[in-house]
C-alpha cells in the first residue's frame, strides 16, 4: 500500500485496531480493508450493524479465496473429505491397537 497523504490527514495514526479475522493489532496504516454494513447472523437469527476491519495479510488470503471461486472452493473441499476419511481410518486403527495392548496388559 503506497502513502498517502489525504488518508494520513483524515485518520489518526495513534489509533489501534485489531483485524478481525485473525485477532493481530492493527493501525490505520495496516488495515487492509473494511467493512461496513449490515451483518445477517444465520446462527442468532438476527441482523446487525457491523464494522470489520482486516489486515493487509488476511485481505490478500480473502482475495485469493474469491479469485478461485467456486471450482478452488469444490477442490478444497474434496480434499478436506479425503483429510476426514484418511483421519477417521487413522483413529479407528490407532484404538483398535490400543485396544488390543489393554487386552495384553491385563492378561
Amino acid at each position: 500500500m503506497g502513502y498517502d497523504e489525504d488518508w494520513d490527514k483524515n485518520h489518526d495514526r495513534k489509533n489501534e485496531y485489531f483485524c478481525n479475522i485473525c485477532g493481530m493489532l492493527i493501525t490505520n496504516r495496516e488495515i487492509g480493508a473494511e467493512f461496513n454494513g449490515e451483518c445477517i447472523d444465520y446462527i442468532e437469527k438476527n441482523i446487525d450493524g457491523a464494522h470489520f476491519y482486516i489486515c493487509n495479510e488476511c485481505y490478500d488470503i480473502i482475495m485469493a479465496i474469491k479469485k478461485g471461486g467456486v471450482k478452488r472452493a469444490k477442490e478444497l473441499h474434496k480434499e478436506r473429505i479425503e483429510n476426514d476419511k484418511y483421519n477417521t481410518k487413522m483413529m479407528k486403527k490407532n484404538k483398535k491397537g490400543k485396544n488390543k495392548r489393554n487386552k495384553m496388559e491385563n492378561n
